[in-house]
């Protein structure tokens, strides 16, 4: 949004007299006939005065409503934004009869950042400003009304102009909110931002009534008369129309009491804000789209898509598509290229602990050392690492050892025949757990006392051989 044209625009709508000569291009038509509209209820509760013809006899206030419309004239090439004012059958004329005035005062140009944070409110501005900020204004409001209104209604007046009463008052009430804006609201506004001169919307001198421009509007699927009391015409562009569109409206309007010399029905004042936007287009009108911290494109209210919408919402440009498709592919080279360096490490991986698993769980078979005859000496079966232990080598026999080795085979094959007794020291005693060492029988065999043992064989023979298997 261009702020420097919608403060011009709404500076100049705000200053607009409520003068005849500028009637709206929809008095005597119906809302159905502008681009754009939007309508926003409110209700003050407060007491109302019974007025001659009025169906409302509860002695309370009915929900008046407050409208927008956007349309564009094509005859005299032109833009019309107008606010339009639904008092719900109360004659807003005779305000001695109700018993109480009304003031609306419109405050803007609000900054960017505020119109985005109101985009898409629901008209009752909570969006847009802080519940803090909207309480504030409204108490401020309803403070200066009665005080103003004590003044006029003492004899006193807080201005030196014959003005009627109400206009007295309103116009010291947006005076006054622009000299003390509540601090919860400063975040919100800049310096162009201000409360207009407000406009009196009862009374002889209402604004309401000043074009005498009534319009059918539709809201709920309820038509109700709508009286213009402001409009602003300016010369058509696409960006004048989108400023109107887009743009989201506070005004303040504060309930008083009666200023003339008849009974008020109200003994305080009563303020409410409410926040417009265009929402609702008709068919085949160009459609803004919402303001936001990002570019963002616009299209046309049709059944089918427009010329004029494909072209404003057209996709990236060429350059863009480039670099996401490059970048997509380097993407995509990028994650196949981790995937197989890891599952080319994880298969070496594998293979090494396989080949280590093997190496562990061999069994190797050493062939026995033999004799010269060729005999056997022994079979010794080791696992793993175990068969390279320096203690576990067996040495051979000597070559003289062979006359020993076939005795120690005769005198075993006739042990069968022959009982020996442990001694009695050792009755008793477990030998099962022990573990025979086999090189301590081989060093004995080929040492020089077997050949001893051998010379002295006869009858004790057995008994040492016999002590040298033990």
């Amino acid at each position: 949004m261009n702020n420097r044209l919608v403060s011009v625009l709404f500076a100049a709508l705000a200053a607009n007299s409520v003068a005849a000569e500028s009637p709206s291009i929809l008095c005597n038509r119906t809302s159905a006939e502008a681009n754009g509209t939007f309508f926003v209820s409110y209700n003050p509760h407060v007491g109302q005065g019974p007025q001659a013809g009025q169906e409302n006899t509860s002695g309370q206030t009915l929900d008046v409503a407050v409208g927008l419309t956007l349309t564009q004239n094509f005859a005299d090439d032109q833009v019309e934004y107008s606010l339009w004012y639904d008092t719900n059958g109360a004659n807003y004329k005779n305000d001695s009869q109700l018993g109480y005035d009304v003031c609306a005062v419109s405050w803007s140009p609000t900054p960017e950042s505020t119109q985005i944070r109101g985009q898409h409110g629901n008209g009752t501005c909570y969006d847009m400003f802080s519940y803090e900020c909207i309480t504030a204004i409204e108490a401020a409001a309803e403070q200066y009304a009665l005080q103003f209104y004590q003044s006029v209604a003492g004899g006193g007046s807080s201005s030196s102009s014959t003005a009627s009463p109400p206009t007295l008052i309103c116009g010291d009430i947006a005076t006054s909110l622009n000299s003390n804006l509540p601090q919860e609201c400063r975040q919100y506004v800049n310096s162009s931002t201000s409360f207009a001169p407000a406009i009196p919307i009862t009374g002889e001198g209402s604004a309401v009534y000043a074009f005498n421009c009534p319009m059918t509007g539709e809201q709920n699927g309820t038509e109700s008369t709508y009286e213009l009391f402001q409009t602003k015409h300016t010369q058509y562009s696409r960006e004048a129309y989108s400023a109107y569109a887009d743009y989201v409206w506070p005004l303040l309007a504060i309930w008083m009491p009666y200023s003339g010399n008849s009974p008020y029905t109200i003994k305080n004042a009563s303020a409410g804000m409410v926040c417009g936007r265009i929402t609702n287009y008709t068919e085949d009108s160009y459609v803004p789209a919402p303001l936001s911290s990002s570019a963002s494109t616009s299209s046309t209210v049709t059944s089918t898509p427009s010329a004029s919408s494909k072209s404003s919402s057209s996709g990236l440009s060429g350059g863009a598509i480039a670099g996401i498709v490059v970048g997509v592919v380097v993407g995509v080279a990028i994650l196949v290229g981790a995937l197989a360096w890891f599952l080319l490490r994880r298969r070496k991986s594998k293979k090494a602990e396989n080949q280590i698993f093997e190496k562990d769980g061999e069994e190797t078979l050493h062939e026995a050392p033999t004799n010269e005859s060729g005999s056997p000496l022994t079979t010794v079966k080791t696992v793993g690492s175990l068969s390279e232990a320096p203690d576990t080598a067996i040495q051979e026999l000597p070559p003289d050892a062979d006359v020993t080795w076939a005795k120690t085979q005769e005198l075993n094959a006739d042990k069968e025949h022959e009982v020996f007794e442990l001694p009695g020291e050792l009755h008793g005693v477990d030998f099962h757990g022990l573990d025979v060492d086999r090189r301590s029988i081989v060093s004995s065999l080929s040492s020089p006392q077997t050949e001893r043992s051998d010379e002295t064989l006869g009858g004790n023979g057995a008994r040492r051989l016999s002590d040298v298997e033990e």
